[in-house]
C-alpha cells in the first residue's frame, strides 16, 4: 500500500527528522540538549539503501542468572524444594537471556558534499518513513527536472 508524501516523521534511533521549504531539518536529543542540524534538498545528491544490524543483550540476563545460582545454594542449604524449582526456573530464563540478540533495520543515508555519512542515516521502515522518503525524493526529482529544463 503506497504512503503519501510525508513532512515529519521520527526513526528507531529517536531522531526526528522533517522536510520544509526545501530544508530538511535533523533533530536529536542528547542529556536533554536539542541538537538541531539543516541542509538544504539543492545539497542531498542521492539516498543509499542500506541495513543496520545491532546487537544487544538483554538487561536482566545476568542478574536473574546470578540470583538463580543464589536461589539454588539457598535451596541447598535449607532443603527446600520450591526455592530449588524457583532457582532452577530462573537459571533456565537467564541463560537463555545472555546471549546477544542480533536485531536488523533497514536504513537509508542521504548523500551528498559537506553530510557526515554517519549522522544521516533514517532508520526504520514505518510508514512514516516510507511518506518522508517520498516527499523527499519528490523534492530531489523537482531539483533535478529544474536543472534539466535549464
Amino acid at each position: 500500500m503506497a504512503h503519501p508524501p510525508g513532512k515529519f516523521c521520527g526513526d528507531v534511533n529517536k531522531v526526528r527528522w522533517s522536510l520544509i521549504d526545501g530544508t530538511i531539518t535533523r533533530t536529536t536529543t542528547e542529556g536533554g540538549i536539542w541538537n538541531t542540524t539543516e541542509v538544504p534538498v539543492q545539497q542531498v545528491m542521492g539516498i543509499e539503501k542500506l541495513t543496520i544490524e545491532e546487537s544487544h543483550r538483554a538487561p536482566l540476563g545476568v542478574p536473574v542468572t546470578l540470583f538463580a545460582v543464589a536461589l539454588l545454594a539457598i535451596a541447598g542449604l535449607a532443603s527446600s524444594i520450591l526455592v530449588g524449582v524457583i532457582g532452577v526456573l530462573c537459571l533456565f530464563w537467564g541463560v537463555r537471556m545472555l546471549p546477544k540478540q542480533k536485531v536488523s533495520h533497514e536504513a537509508h543515508r542521504l548523500l551528498g558534499p559537506g553530510l557526515d555519512p554517519e549522522e544521516w542515516v533514517l532508520v526504520g521502515s514505518g510508514g512514516d518513513i516510507v511518506g518522508f522518503l517520498d516527499a523527499l525524493q519528490s523534492e530531489l526529482s523537482q531539483k533535478t527536472e529544474s536543472v534539466q529544463t535549464q
